[in-house]
């Protein structure tokens, strides 16, 4: 079941707009992310939506929205963000407070680091969400040639490499630059791909012991 993320911020216009722009390109589709506000403000905060921009991201189609029932409801994880008693509280929700300056009135160099900071928390949670219940799971083997271990450190190598190249991309990246932003991409689908694999292998019927004896066979077979 794909897990579901609501960030909630007071107007929605700032950090919580970020984070879900850094959720959504981060997850790569793994994860339902929706945003909104206790008191949503007219327009995305423009700094916000600067530095997302000089990061290759689009923020242009996210706008300030309000709290509802349903969003609260649908959500695995509520993520609230400087809006303290102004956030409702919804029983039976998982929840995790950030506390992170609040963007409003601050030019773009001053919004870099706040943008920074959402993006490690938002790595940080993906990775409890998506990778960490594989590590834990005992049946998950190996596919095609790699271990689980090798996957997810992979991952996170082609992740933090990717970050660093569109950073850097807000001054230009060079030719050769691009074509390995693509190769990174290209890797981090496969990667993503190799767990799907075995998160539905586990879903089949078969008995998990006996598959993870094809994985080893397959891996010696593949050493040798």
């Amino acid at each position: 079941m794909t897990p579901q993320i609501l960030y909630v911020c007071v107007h929605n216009a700032g950090r919580s707009i970020a984070a879900a722009v850094l959720t959504e390109h981060l997850g790569r589709g793994r994860v339902e992310v929706r945003s909104a506000g206790s008191a949503p403000g007219s327009e995305v905060n423009p700094s916000v939506a600067a530095v997302l921009r000089e990061r290759g991201l689009d923020p242009d189609r996210h706008f300030p929205k309000p709290l509802t029932d349903i969003a609260a409801r649908d959500a695995d994880v509520i993520v609230t963000m400087g809006c303290g008693d102004a956030c409702p509280f919804y029983p039976g929700k998982r929840y995790l407070d950030w506390e992170l300056d609040d963007p409003a009135g601050k030019s773009v160099e001053e919004v870099r680091p706040i943008v920074e900071e959402i993006d490690k928390r938002v790595r940080a949670l993906l990775r409890e969400l998506l990778v960490n219940p594989c590590r834990r799971a005992p049946d998950v083997g190996s596919v095609g040639g790699m271990d689980d271990q090798d996957i997810l450190e992979r991952i996170n190598k082609l992740v933090d490499e990717e970050h660093e190249l569109r950073t850097r991309g807000a001054a230009g990246l060079k030719e050769d630059e691009e074509a390995r932003l693509r190769h990174l991409e290209e890797g981090l689908d496969q990667c993503w791909d190799l767990l799907r694999q075995r998160r539905a292998k586990r879903h089949t019927g078969q008995d998990p012991e006996e598959a993870h004896a094809r994985d080893i066979d397959t891996v010696e077979h593949y050493r040798q």
